[in-house]
């Protein structure tokens, strides 16, 4: 047999092996969103630079062709053109086209062909260039026109290969350091870990783990920063260009310029198309001649210091003026793009915490259970390490389901249109998945007393992952409406099984805490999964979400079969559902039963599914915001629930007063919602800020409303007769199936809300009054019955 020393040691190799593996999830993570998300940033400070080249290119034609000269009479393209292809290699080639869409001019690659016009051909800016683009190239297309037509275009194109190659490079060194970083903290694991005291083992474990991850964090937020000084640097040395060739004719011939019209205009335009350039002037003899800002003709330019600043030279040999040309970037182009990747590192960080924190527990549960298992009986170290076992079965299930919840009610308001139906109808996908899931709850309960509850939680990931498999290759509406009913039942009998399991496996003055755990799994892996899918999503696309969710359900269906040890379930679970199930009717007679799950518990799950799953993600992206900013403002709901859930557990637990705090928490909700539905007072344009802030304050009250709701209304509604006479499991049982067409109803309400009033912010408003007068009618004194007085004198 194997020496205590030996089994101790290979136990710490199998903990640091699991943290490593943790480790670089989420640095891999970290590294390929700052990749993408610098590789996006760059690629379009790189098309504003090519569009402002073009702009020259185009310039010099129209200039020759405005008088009625014929295009083909223009001698000067090579000499433009050329010395632009050879300096700079993100440029493939510059070619000319006429009307007749025949190449006239070209530059560079001779074999380079215009790619044609798609549909997802789009406009760079307020610039009239068009940018189209394949696999491999970028092209920008800008017309040429004289002064009666448009005679042809110049084409522009950029290999995107370059582009990658310049954020490659300069991200090489961060996978190293990632790589090293998660070397160096797993061997701290190994080998330092377990020198600790074990009631502080926990916060150096993660200490250590926050300190590699910011880091790395750290050394990514730097390089993003040179990678965006470059391409802010590169954008205004060819704003620059574009904007001296355009005067670069009135220098040569000696014109006054005061007797030019249109230059003031001219930089005015100027400003309008690159709104991001604080400022651009003529500057002739060191003063001002034309500027963006027209009341600072006349003076010195107005130089700061903390600008990408880029001088072009237009003064003539033999001429005594110092005429130039200055553009101005200011740095907080670059600040912007970098609050946001560090933004959005920090929502990453929390889900990576998560998920630290989850296979740590597994590390440690599989040690805790051998070491039982050697021993004697069952006990209670082996009871938490089991439950420890199932909890990130129930994680990321979790998780994968909302992997997609940022970008899916979009992604389902265009299947709709695509299959030419009302847009109410992009509801029915979600009604879809929450009935299913309700309708699955019960056989799923008498499933488990036949067949056990692993098999179930086995069953229930592999159902959830063909749904979302499903979405990945067939997105249309009706196909959705299949998948998604396919996710709901998965996710219902994976409910059952892993509630079933945790009740089975832990003793009956520890099932409070196990049931927490689902509690807590529930938020973490909605926080995760709208953390990580939301920001994937734009470098993925949303079938490689769907692809993704489907193979982590594989996995974990894979974990769960091999790590979840077996052992038979009491089989009180599947009794209570089955009692729920029979007694219901009964139950929703009681007025305090009745009260609580028609006036609170229902509404609140409705709000969830139906604004904060659904209509929020909707409205948000119709104002302009980006996938990762929805899934970080709804992971504020479940962190404000999980924090909220903490403290008003604690306060019934000591205090009581169920009904105060209920009809509290539905009063914030109905004040979260006014919140949000105060956005249809402001204009997005003018004041984004404010709506902003409030759409963020909205939702962390209505998070913290639910925390207010979602457990004391357990407690509630166990203290009524309906408990005495039916049992607390059974009761609890049947308010959790009916808290259930909340879920459904949620998003029908608001598909036929939007259907009927339009997809609004002041939609929000009538819910938020529904929601108020639900809670003033669950107070009142005159909704009061006599069970009810009898209870609460009990």
């Amino acid at each position: 047999m194997p020496s205590q020393s030996d089994l101790s040691f290979s136990r710490r190799l199998i903990e640091a092996f699991g943290m490593l593996v943790v480790a670089l999830v989420s640095l891999v993570l970290l590294i390929y969103v700052a990749f993408g998300e610098a590789r996006r940033t760059y690629e379009q400070f790189q098309i504003e630079k090519l569009v402002a080249q073009a702009q020259i290119v185009q310039t010099s034609l129209e200039a020759f062709v405005r008088p009625g000269l014929p295009i083909q009479q223009y001698v000067g393209f090579g000499q433009l053109a050329d010395p632009m292809v050879k300096s700079d290699p993100l440029i493939d080639g510059i070619s000319f086209y006429d009307s007749n869409e025949l190449r006239v001019f070209s530059s560079g690659d001779p074999s380079l062909e215009r790619i044609s016009e798609k549909p997802d051909t789009r406009r760079v800016g307020e610039t009239a260039a068009e940018l189209r683009q394949n696999a491999k190239q970028f092209q920008i297309v800008l017309s040429v026109r004289n002064r009666f037509e448009e005679v042809g275009q110049v084409v522009l194109t950029a290999p995107r290969n370059k582009i990658a190659e310049r954020v490659e490079e300069a991200f090489y060194p961060v996978v190293k350091i990632g790589l090293l970083a998660s070397v160096t903290f797993g061997g701290f694991i190994l080998l330092f870990a377990h020198g600790f005291p074990a009631r502080t083992r926990n916060n150096w474990i993660g200490a250590a783990f926050s300190t590699m991850f910011i880091g790395v964090a750290i050394i990514v937020v730097s390089t993003l920063i040179n990678v965006y000084s470059q391409g802010a640097q590169a954008r205004s040395k060819s704003l620059a260009d574009s904007l001296g060739q355009r005067l670069d004719d009135l220098i040569i011939y000696n014109i006054n310029l005061d007797d030019v019209t249109g230059i003031i205009a001219l930089f005015g335009e100027y400003k309008r198309l690159n709104p991001d350039l604080r400022s651009a002037a003529l500057i002739i003899d060191g003063k001002v001649r034309a500027h963006t800002d027209p009341t600072r003709r006349g003076i010195d330019w107005d130089h700061v210091a903390d600008d990408y600043e880029y001088t072009v030279s237009l003064s003539q040999p033999n001429n005594p003026r110092d005429v130039a040309v200055k553009v101005a970037l200011p740095r907080d182009i670059v600040v912007r793009q970098v609050v946001r990747s560090v933004k959005n590192f920090a929502a990453l960080f929390v889900a990576s915490a998560f998920l630290a924190a989850l296979f740590m527990g597994v590390a440690r549960s599989l040690q805790r259970l051998a070491s039982s298992r050697s021993e004697n009986g069952w006990s209670e170290v082996e009871e938490t390490a089991v439950i420890s076992l199932v909890k990130p079965v129930f994680f990321l299930a979790v998780f994968v389901e909302h992997l997609s919840y940022a970008f899916l009610p979009t992604l389902m308001q265009s299947a709709t249109s695509a299959a030419q139906l009302p847009s109410g109808f992009a509801s029915a996908p979600f009604a879809a998945y929450y009935l299913m899931f309700a309708l699955s709850l019960v056989p799923a309960g008498r499933l488990e007393r036949r067949f056990g509850a692993k098999n179930l939680i086995l069953t229930g990931l592999t159902l959830a992952g063909s749904g979302l498999g499903l979405l990945a290759f067939y997105p249309d509406f009706w196909s959705a409406i299949g998948a998604r009913s396919l996710a709901g039942i998965g996710q219902g009998v994976l409910f059952i099984g892993v509630q079933a399991y945790v009740l089975a496996n832990s003793s009956p003055e520890r099932r409070t805490q196990a049931g927490g755990a689902i509690v807590f799994g529930f938020q973490a892996g909605m926080i995760a999964g709208m953390a990580i899918g939301s920001l994937l999503v734009s470098y993925i696309g949303s079938d490689g979400i769907f692809t993704l969710g489907a193979a982590i359900a594989a996995v974990t269906a894979g974990y769960g079969l091999l790590v979840l040890p077996r052992r038979l379930a009491a089989g009180e679970f599947s009794t209570s559902m089955h009692s729920a199930g029979r007694d219901l009717l009964t139950m929703l007679k009681n007025g305090a039963f009745g009260r609580s799950i028609f006036l609170v518990g229902i509404p609140a799950k409705a709000v969830l599914t139906g604004v904060i799953l659904f209509a929020l993600p909707l409205l948000l992206s119709q104002q302009g915001y980006a996938k990762e900013d929805i899934g970080q403002i709804t992971m504020l709901y479940a962190a404000s629930v999980i924090l909220a859930s903490h403290f008003a557990s604690i306060r019934v637990d000591e205090k009581g007063m169920t009904e105060k705090v209920l009809f509290q928490g539905t009063t914030m909700t109905a004040i979260g919602l006014g919140l949000i539905a105060a956005n249809a007072l402001i204009n997005p344009l003018t004041s984004p800020v404010a709506g902003t802030l409030l759409i963020i304050t909205g939702v962390i009250m209505i998070g913290f409303a639910h925390g207010c709701i979602n457990a004391p209304v357990v407690t509630h509604i166990t203290q009524t007769d309906m408990a005495g006479r039916f049992g607390v499991t059974n009761t609890a049982a049947a308010y959790r199936l009916m808290e259930r067409f909340g879920h459904i109803m949620g998003p029908v309400i608001i598909g036929q809300l939007f259907l009927h009033l339009g997809a609004s912010w002041a939609v929000l408003a009538w819910v938020a009054l529904g929601i108020f007068v639900m809670g003033a009618l669950f107070l009142s004194p005159n909704s009061h019955t006599d069970s009810d007085v009898e209870t609460r004198s009990t």
